[in-house]
Parts: structure tokens; C-alpha cells; sequence
């Protein structure tokens, strides 16, 4: 006896793999939304990210206390710092990715 595909798309079991199925990609969304903000709250306690808040806090500060001289000193001063380290941030990563890209098997 052929049964056609439209007849079993009704029981409760095609159901309920449906929905497994929709449960295993929120699941999957949850888990690649939950590693992106881990990666991008974790920046926040690294020293670059301490340095960011700092030299837009004290500038902001300045500039609200009308030294816009003082500010404007205070942000050239952290972009500088602010920069250098971005660089070896950068530099870092491209050292460690040439590091374990170089593993090869040898027979």
C-alpha cells in the first residue's frame, strides 16, 4: 500500500518533530546571540575598553565644566593611547592566528 507524503503531515508526530524542530533553532539563535554579547561585553574589562570609558568620561567631564582646551588635550592624549593599543590588539591576534595556522601534519 502507497501512502502519500500529505497523509502523515496531520499525525501528531510529524507535529511535534516540527516543533523540536523549531525549539533546536531558537536554541541555536540563543546560543550564537549569547557568544556574540560575550565576546563584545568581555571588551569592556579588557585595558582598552577600561581607557575608552575613562577618556570619554573625563573629556565629557571638561567639556562640561566649559575647559574646552583642557578637553580637547585630554582627548588627543587617551586617542593617542586609545590607538597604540587597538594596534597591538591587532598585531596580537594576526601573531596568534600565523601560529596556529602554521601546525601542519606531517606522514
Amino acid at each position: 500500500m502507497v501512502f502519500s507524503l500529505t497523509i502523515f503531515n496531520n499525525t501528531p508526530f510529524f507535529q511535534i518533530e516540527i516543533i523540536l524542530h523549531q525549539i533546536g533553532r531558537m536554541l541555536n539563535y540563543f546560543y550564537h546571540l549569547y557568544y556574540y554579547m560575550k565576546r563584545r561585553l568581555l571588551f569592556l574589562c579588557t585595558c582598552t575598553g577600561l581607557e575608552l570609558m575613562t577618556a570619554i568620561g573625563v573629556t565629557a567631564y571638561l567639556a562640561y565644566l566649559g575647559q574646552t582646551t583642557l578637553a580637547l588635550i585630554s582627548g588627543i592624549v587617551f586617542a593617542k593611547v586609545i590607538v597604540f593599543h587597538f594596534v597591538v590588539d591587532i598585531y596580537d591576534r594576526l601573531k596568534s592566528k600565523k601560529k596556529s595556522c602554521s601546525c601542519t601534519l606531517k606522514p
